[in-house]
């Protein structure tokens, strides 16, 4: 169990704070309606919510450094203040885009600590943010069609980043067997990854729109991923 709240507390920020960046890229240069980007600004609580998971999973593991805890904290504290104020406004009106950046500041902070600490779930945690972002927007009822391809074709450079990455790495482990706890957290990272990948582009392979259950199985699979990532790098430095 410390395991997994050492791995929570590595990748949900890192997701929050990729995802963040998707979202803001979308709200500036997106042409959206009012409506679409009142919508997509109510998609952020998800993201504070996972913030707020982070930090009681390092709270947990007391595995987090202290200025990432109270950056994480200062997110956490103005991202639902700022949604609590963008749900109390009219249908199809926003907070003001700029406003977002005072969560999103120290997010980014905590992301740069923990990214320099544990440089091998970049990938990972990138991976797991476009298919949240894709989610977000599709529950957001977003109109911009081209961002249905464009984010299924970075996961798949992604992916297939991830999985040489990961399996050169378990190459140059040994020359002698793996253990098997290596092997089958390897495997299930490739398994889960082929699965959230498969749910993922299966929409784009039938000429669908995406369908927001769908997206959201695929981003539990990918969080599965980043998480299995993290535990692989625990069994091959410890």
């Amino acid at each position: 169990m410390s395991t997994l709240y050492q791995s929570l507390t590595i990748i949900l920020p890192l997701i929050c704070a990729f995802s963040f960046l998707l979202m803001m890229l979308v709200l500036i240069k997106g042409e959206l309606c009012h409506g679409q980007r009142s919508r997509l600004s109510q998609q952020f609580v998800t993201l504070w919510s996972f913030a707020s998971l982070a930090l009681v999973s390092a709270i947990s593991s007391k595995t987090l450094p202290l200025i990432a805890t109270i950056t994480l904290s200062l997110t956490i504290i103005t991202g639902w203040w700022l949604s609590y104020r963008q749900f109390q406004l009219k249908i199809k009106h926003s907070v003001k885009c700029s406003a977002w950046w005072y969560p999103g500041i120290p997010l980014l902070i905590t992301a740069v600590i923990l990214t320099i600490r544990h440089p091998y779930t970049l990938l990972a945690s990138c991976l797991a943010s476009v298919v949240i972002t894709h989610w977000l927007m599709v529950k957001a009822e977003h109109q911009l069609k081209t961002f249905n391809r464009l984010l299924p074709f970075i996961g798949i450079i992604l992916f297939a980043l991830l999985v040489g990455l990961h399996t050169l790495q378990i190459w140059l482990y040994g020359s002698g067997p793996l253990p098997n706890h290596l092997t089958h957290t390897f495997i299930y990272m490739i398994a889960f990854a082929l699965t959230g990948l498969f749910m993922w582009l299966l929409p784009l392979l039938r000429n669908m729109d995406p369908i927001a259950g769908q997206l959201a199985a695929a981003s539990l699979c990918f969080v599965i991923v980043a998480i299995k990532v993290t535990e692989l790098q625990f069994l091959l430095h410890h």
